[in-house]
C-alpha cells in the first residue's frame, strides 16, 4: 500500500485457486459457482468454485493513495473497499 504521506507498507496474502479452496487466513467465500469455463469453451465441474474476499491491514491513521499487486495474470482484483 502507498500512503498519501509517501510511506508504504507490504502485506502478504496466500490466494486459493477458485475451484480448490485452501482456507487461507483472511480468505472468505464471497460468491460460489457450480463450474468454471475451460479454455476450449467447455465446463469443468468440480464440487463448487468461489470468488474470494481478502482483508488487508492498512494503517488507519493514514490515507491510502494506491495499492500495488504483483503482476500475475492468474490474479484478478474485482473491487476494493475501504472498511473504516
Amino acid at each position: 500500500m502507498h500512503y498519501s504521506d509517501g510511506t508504504t507498507s507490504t502485506d502478504t496474502q496466500n490466494i486459493s485457486d477458485w475451484c480448490s479452496p485452501q482456507s487461507y487466513s483472511g480468505e472468505t467465500d464471497v460468491v460460489s459457482m457450480a463450474y468454471r469455463n475451460t479454455s476450449t469453451g467447455g465446463e469443468l465441474t468440480p464440487p463448487t468454485c468461489y470468488v474470494y474476499g481478502y482483508n488487508l491491514a492498512a494503517n488507519n491513521s493514514k490515507t491510502v493513495s494506491s495499492l500495488t499487486i504483483p503482476a500475475n495474470s492468474q490474479v484478478v482484483v474485482l473491487a476494493v473497499e475501504d472498511q473504516q
